[in-house]
């Protein structure tokens, strides 16, 4: 492939004499100097002086005398400026938004020597003619009204149109003065007075030949500069100007096709390179490829670098272009080692774990409760706060400890005190959170970010040290890099901030957030690498001007391809076009100029995008690609594509549904496996036992149980600003037992249960300490519920008092606990013992000889609830394709195990055995007498396939009847469950896997399951 830059290398050898010891190259950007070096190296014959090599940036900053300003210190001196014009004091965050606005227009204006006060007054009279301001964007327009305090097109009329630009005029001049009087200058500023210079004949410039390459669109410095060195006989120009054989059916890319800018200057500044050497009429080989998802498009890219290492054996002059620089930090987790790369494009702070941790911190702090009786963080980005990489380097084991205790007691609102209370006061992590909760300035702030962010490289550079001392695998991450960089960043803005222009300033948290957010937008990464060596990651800037073998575009859709974020403007499109600065037209064609350069100089190119459709994207490839196949006459090859994915994937398709489950599936379980299950075997001595729970789950559906008592594994437990059904049956469960423990062992009377109803501050401590258990165990103090929780607590005493009449109609009866925990165990035909347990939520005697097993139910009920407790039939106990009474199983099982324990023997001796289940939950299609609870007795309410026995006419079952139905069935599914043969199989239930937490890893299991 014969590269623009070899051209230009071998033209220049060829016709210039000498050394070019005088002799600069000018570039559009950095990266096309490194390779017209290689290739200027590759065509000399022998030792040559090199040229510089710089960029226009670098000419301006060579003659003028001012240094390149900090952000910062350019906005602190612009708002000191407009304090001067107010003659008043404005809000630093009144002007913040509107000031990165303002320093980017006067910049251009700068750097396109424009008549700034002739444009203003052009402006002004277009504001009195009645121009209006829609060529505004919404975010500029919000920027404006802000900072006026006025609407657009309603308060602010022609005089406040006039102010307006009389405003930016001031602010521009005095601006300009500030700044240059302290030595300081943007690149605008840089730019004009390096143009001032040379037309001044002051700049130090004699002798030198400027030589320029590859440049399009030319701002007013630029062709200033070429001007007065073409005047004076000091440059020579190379053009890249040569576009594929349909140059004229490219309009199709953008209305205005950029041939203006291109035969202007080749008109204005002659090309040395001849028109045959320049010219190229290679056809690329073009592939189409969509993925269906985002972290796909990642994996792909891997494999198909892979997949062109493998084949080709050799990656040299392969770009791969990443539209959004998102893409590049998931592309470097899933790029394999073997494959070189050099990473060309920064990685900007804000797609760095480093930046979320800075938003954790600051959404914390806004989080917090100001109240010292409530020193508190919200839950949610305290929670964000403590997963982050960066808070666990502080202390990873404290922040899992804090973040159990969060989740595990549902703390929406996490006191201080306590958190220090479980970490320790000297903790670290302690530490970091009492300074975050006292902050209460910004300066205190920066202060705070600072010191940490220290604390957390150092201790990153230690672990750093100590693995590579223990021969371990050493490396320093992107985030501690990305860090270091923070910190940098942040010791400049704090010496801004302390500085002529920033001590002053009364620095409040949501000012210096808007500081730091902003500060932290312009800090990225540069990554050290062979610039010529490998795969070359690169963004669309660094990949102007120059020649690849091969392209691929990640990010080719219609939403990412040459999407072009336009400058911002503050003046009308109609004035800026008068005074020579470029409108979105312009740019557009630039854009597009380039896109189609790039793809005449290359000669394999991969067009790979995300195929979702979303809200904005439909998934569809960008125009521009089928722009090219137009150009080249190119048609698309679906065959060829769908081959490089098979090679690339292993097969056609890479999906794979995750919404249904195939019923027919089944799995047998590997030892390992088997082996976690006998834990539950008396002859494991492993001491697990299995709850009612965990055969209900068995029987209903054998895969949910191998994922949750084989496998382990648990659904994570969410956070709720709610209370949660099971949060709230623990709370009636403990407040019940708290009003009924003094009574364990002894006679509740009618009398006893009057007095406690009767007495509403017993209730009422009762309630709280089941809400300070449920939710504030670790405190070290009581705390009084509020907001939904103390709605919940009302609701709770409600269906307290509902009981407590409940049990007035069945008074007196012995108290004999509650929350009692049994134990038992039954013997299989294998002579082992499966391992049960239960707990018990109440037991009690009524009528001297029945021991009731009550199972209390506070869940929301619906109006199936019949078949969760009612055994209509029996056998429904143990059918996994009906719906079964899931509850009448629990409280059977616990009738069970207390009937065979030999603790509880003397109690159940002589007793007639009677489970219960007290649903306490409003049910709305129940009688109205009953609206607040039902008892179902199942003894007299059930129905089985067993013997009938009559009494006075009912028929009824006794509970040996019952025992022996409920036991028999029980040991037949337990020997199902321990037998190794036994296949594990998913229900047949299609309803119950609608909301399964589950299911996608039940499809993987299958997929697994086929695959072997």
């Amino acid at each position: 492939m014969n590269h623009f830059f070899d051209k230009v290398a071998r033209h220049l050898l060829d016709t210039i004499e000498g050394n070019m010891l005088n002799m600069s190259i000018v570039f559009p950007n950095r990266r096309g100097g490194v390779y017209f070096t290689r290739s200027l190296s590759a065509n000399s014959n022998g030792r040559i002086v090199a040229p510089k090599i710089c960029t226009l940036s670098d000419c301006f900053s060579s003659i003028s005398h001012l240094m390149p300003a900090d952000d910062m210190l350019s906005m602190f001196m612009l708002y000191k400026v407009n304090e001067d014009y107010d003659r008043e004091h404005t809000p630093l965050t009144r002007f913040w938004n509107l000031a990165p606005l303002l320093l980017e227009n006067m910049n251009d204006w700068d750097m396109y020597l424009t008549d700034v006060k002739g444009m203003l007054r052009e402006s002004t009279t277009w504001s009195k003619m009645g121009g209006d301001f829609s060529f505004l964007t919404e975010e500029q327009r919000k920027a404006i009204e802000e900072f006026w305090g006025m609407e657009i097109g309603k308060d602010i009329g022609r005089q406040h149109s006039e102010e307006w630009w009389n405003r930016l005029l001031y602010l521009y001049e005095n601006h300009r003065r500030v700044m240059t009087a302290e030595g300081y200058g943007d690149d605008g500023m840089i730019a004009r007075d390096a143009i001032g210079k040379i037309q001044n004949d002051t700049a130090n410039i004699e002798g030198q030949i400027f030589v320029f390459v590859g440049f399009n669109e030319l701002n007013g410095a630029a062709m200033t500069f070429m001007r007065e060195m073409k005047r004076r006989g000091q440059a020579i120009f190379y053009w890249d100007y040569d576009l594929p054989q349909a140059e004229q059916r490219a309009q199709k890319v953008v209305d205005k096709y950029p041939l203006l800018f291109k035969d202007r200057n080749k008109q204005l500044f002659p090309d040395s390179l001849p028109r045959d050497i320049n010219n190229t009429n290679e056809k690329p080989i073009v592939h189409q490829i969509a993925v269906n998802s985002k972290t796909g498009l990642s994996k792909f890219t891997s494999s198909l670098l892979g997949h062109i290492a493998t084949e080709q054996q050799d990656l040299t002059g392969t770009c791969l272009l990443l539209t959004h620089t998102d893409d590049l930090l998931p592309l470097l987790t899933t790029l394999p080692d073997s494959i070189p790369i050099n990473i060309t494009m920064q990685m900007a702070l804000r797609t760095s774990n480093v930046y979320g941790w800075i938003s954790a911190l600051f959404d914390t702090l806004s989080a917090r409760r100001t109240n010292k009786q409530e020193a508190a963080f919200y839950y949610l980005p305290l929670t964000h706060l403590l997963v982050s990489p960066l808070t666990q380097y502080i202390d990873k084991k404290a922040c899992d400890t804090l973040l159990n205790y969060i989740r595990k007691f549902n703390q929406i609102a996490p006191m201080i005190p306590d958190m220090v209370n479980i970490v320790g006061k000297n903790n670290l992590l302690a530490t970091f959170l009492t300074e975050l909760y006292n902050i209460s300035n910004g300066r205190d702030l920066l202060t705070f970010i600072r010191h940490w962010s220290r604390h957390i490289t150092n201790s990153q550079e230690r672990q750093y040290h100590d693995d590579k001392m223990q021969g371990k695998e050493a490396h320093r991450s992107i985030s501690h890099e990305m860090l270091k960089a923070l910190l940098f960043s942040l010791n400049v803005l704090n010496e801004q901030i302390n500085g002529k222009y920033g001590q002053s300033i009364v620095f409040d948290t949501t000012t210096m957030r808007l500081l730091i957010i902003t500060h932290c937008q312009n800090v990225s990464l540069n990554f050290v690498g062979h610039p010529l060596h490998g795969v070359q990651i690169m963004g669309p800037l660094e990949a102007r001007g120059l020649d690849m073998q091969r392209l691929i575009i990640v990010g080719a859709g219609e939403q990412s391809l040459l999407k072009h974020t336009h400058k911002q403007q503050l003046v009308p499109p109609s004035v800026r076009y008068a005074y020579g600065l470029p409108t979105p037209e312009d740019e557009n064609a630039v854009a597009a100029y380039n896109f189609l350069r790039m793809m005449g100089h290359t000669k394999e190119v991969y067009f790979l995008w995300d195929s979702r459709q979303s809200n904005n994207d439909r998934g569809e490839m960008s125009h521009l690609i089928k722009i090219i196949n137009d150009i080249y006459g190119i048609t698309p090859n679906a065959e060829t594509d769908k081959g490089i994915i098979k090679a690339v994937n292993g097969k056609d398709d890479n999906t794979m549904p995750v919404n249904n489950i195939d019923t027919n599936f089944t799995y047998s379980l590997k030892d390992d496996e088997y082996r976690s299950l006998r834990k539950y075997l008396k002859s494991s001595h492993c001491g697990k036992h299995l709850s009612p729970s965990a055969i209900n789950t068995y029987i209903s559906c054998k895969l949910k149980f191998y994922f949750k008592y084989i496998v382990g594994i648990y659904p994570k437990k969410e956070m709720s600003e709610d209370v949660e059904a099971t949060s709230f049956g623990t709370m009636f469960h403990n407040t019940m037992d708290y009003l009924y423990r003094i009574y364990t062992g002894k006679t509740i009377t009618k009398s006893d249960i009057k007095g406690i109803i009767a007495d509403e501050q017993r209730i009422t401590d009762a309630i709280h300490y089941a809400y300070n258990l449920e939710y504030h165990s670790k405190s070290t103090k009581t705390h009084t519920p509020e907001g939904q929780y103390l709605l919940a607590c009302e609701a709770v005493r409600t269906f307290v008092i509902n009981q407590l009449e409940k049990d007035l109609d069945t008074a007196p009866f012995i108290y004999i606990g509650a929350e009692i925990k049994i134990y038992g165990e039954m013997q299989l035909a294998s002579g082992d013992s499966a391992m049960l347990e239960g707990i018990l939520d109440r037991v009690d005697i009524v009528n001297g000889d029945t021991l009731r097993i009550i199972d209390y139910k506070t869940s929301r009920i619906t109006s199936s609830i019949d078949n969760k407790y009612k055994l209509n039939p029996m056998s429904t106990l143990f059918d996994p394709n009906k719906e079964r009474p899931e509850y009448g199983f629990q409280t059977l099982m616990y009738t069970m195990l207390i009937n065979n324990s030999n603790k509880y023997r003397d109690i159940v001796q002589g007793k007639t055995l009677q489970p219960h289940v007290f649903l306490v939950c409003m049910q709305p299609n129940m009688h109205p007498g009953h609206q607040s609870m039902v008892t179902a007795d199942y003894i007299h309410d059930m129905k089985s396939g067993d013997e009938e026995i009559t009494e006075n006419g009912k028929k009824i079952y006794t509970v040996t009847n019952v025992r022996e139905y409920f036991e028999s069935h029980l040991k037949a599914t337990l020997e199902n469950m321990f037998d190794p043969t036994a296949p594990i199989m998913p229900t047949s239930n299609q309803k119950a896997c609608t909301y399964c937490e589950f299911i996608n890893l039940c499809n993987t299991l299958k997929h697994k399951a086929q695959q072997s």
